[in-house]
């Protein structure tokens, strides 16, 4: 504790310090990446800072009700700007693709709850406690006095709902640690957030084509009993069948994870450029075997990336090639 109010002290100094400021997203925004970068920046600009947030990939539709949200950018020339003083990143372990982006000489501040992160900052406020990163960014918004707003509140009750899939998913440390995001939730609440907005437009944003990917994903589900695992795929050709987008399936290893009797659960998404795997898991430690792999996570929540890897049929099976 003692060191994560050393970085709250350091990050409250830096923002002091500076007058334009970059927030930075890398290519797989949630509510809790969105939730705590936007919350954030509201903080940032209620200090008198100008603020550039820049997106590598846009915000899903269904996040489209947070304030602030509309002001985020994916141009590129913003990072150009020489006025920028300190990029702050959130909610990122992957240093390869949030590096690039920090304009040089500018000092990077990470901000994250990724057990995976690798302190790649220069100031990093990651604490592997939390259950997401909105949580992080509300102890800190608490330590500086900050009176949050009711639109600051409903960023960080969206981070913290999606990120623990409705208080499913605490993670695995001690019953004070699981327990705080309820207590954040709490005063947040209070503060104008509000949990079953969330639920509403995001957790339950399910249309038809929605639901009939969903349904060919758990047509192919395969359970292996001896591992107490079960395994299935999107197809590339899923997406383009029903016209739906990758955002259709964000929440699907949560639900799987939360719902089959099952110990792991493996999901393997095709795309363009490879295959992304997602390990959800209620006892078995799955990060190392994901770190393996150049991946990252928490130890029941993790994933890893295959570039240029495909999923190909063979004697009626789905096979990595």
């Amino acid at each position: 504790m003692e060191t994560m109010m050393h970085d709250f002290r350091e990050l409250e100094r830096m923002v002091h310090s500076a007058d334009h400021l970059l927030l930075l997203t890398d290519q797989r925004p949630d509510g809790d990446t969105f939730g705590s970068s936007l919350a954030f920046g509201e903080y940032l600009r209620g200090r008198g800072k100008r603020v550039t947030h820049f997106v590598m990939t846009p915000p899903l539709s269904a996040l489209a009700f947070l304030h602030g949200i509309q002001e985020c950018t994916g141009d590129h020339s913003v990072l150009k700007d020489m006025s920028i003083d300190v990029a702050i990143a959130f909610d990122s372990s992957r240093e390869d693709v949030i590096r690039p982006l920090v304009p040089s000489g500018v000092p990077l501040v990470v901000v994250d709850h990724h057990a995976s992160n690798t302190r790649f900052g220069e100031l990093n406020v990651v604490d592997v406690t939390a259950t997401s990163t909105c949580e992080v960014v509300y102890a800190f918004l608490r330590h500086v006095g900050c009176a949050v707003t009711s639109s600051m509140a409903k960023c960080l009750v969206t981070g913290i709902v999606t990120d623990t899939g409705a208080f499913v998913h605490l993670g695995s440390g001690s019953v004070r640690e699981q327990t705080r995001a309820f207590e954040a939730a709490e005063r947040l609440l209070l503060k104008g957030g509000s949990v079953r907005r969330v639920v509403q437009e995001v957790l339950r944003a399910t249309s038809v084509p929605r639901l009939q990917l969903w349904g060919r994903i758990f047509s192919r589900l395969r359970y292996i009993p001896h591992l107490r695992m079960a395994v299935t795929v999107v197809l590339l050709a899923d997406f383009e069948a029903l016209d739906v987008s990758s955002g259709d399936i964000s929440e699907i290893s949560d639900y799987l994870g939360a719902t089959l009797d099952v110990d792991i659960v493996l999901f393997l998404k095709e795309q363009a450029d490879g295959i992304k795997v997602s390990a959800r898991s209620h006892e078995t430690d799955m990060l190392p075997l994901m770190q393996a792999f150049g991946g990252g996570g928490h130890a029941h929540a993790c994933g890893f990336f295959l570039p240029g890897a495909r999923l190909a049929q063979r004697g009626g099976q789905l096979v990595v090639e």
